[in-house]
């Protein structure tokens, strides 16, 4: 906002109001239709905590490789998805 207040914007001070404004319609309209939030500082770095604990376990059955109940894992391959 204090760029507005330069003299050689002083011309289209108004065009370019009114754009901020149906600029900010547009993102608040996105944001309820997908039902989104806004989240502070503190929400992200909890959520970024959640994130490293997730990556350090383990991944298993990402491509059928969990060991059954006799602890032997099956390595499925593309061909076992065409049949």
């Amino acid at each position: 906002m204090k760029q507005m207040k330069q003299p050689e914007l002083q011309g289209i001070q108004q065009v370019l109001s009114g754009e901020l404004k149906a600029i900010e319609m547009v993102r608040s309209e996105f944001m309820d239709v997908f039902d989104l939030h806004e989240i502070s500082e503190a929400d992200m770095d909890d959520a970024e905590e959640g994130v490293n604990e997730a990556e350090s376990e383990p991944f298993d059955n990402v491509l059928g490789d969990a060991p059954d109940e006799n602890g032997k894992t099956s390595h499925r391959n593309e061909d076992d998805n065409l049949k």
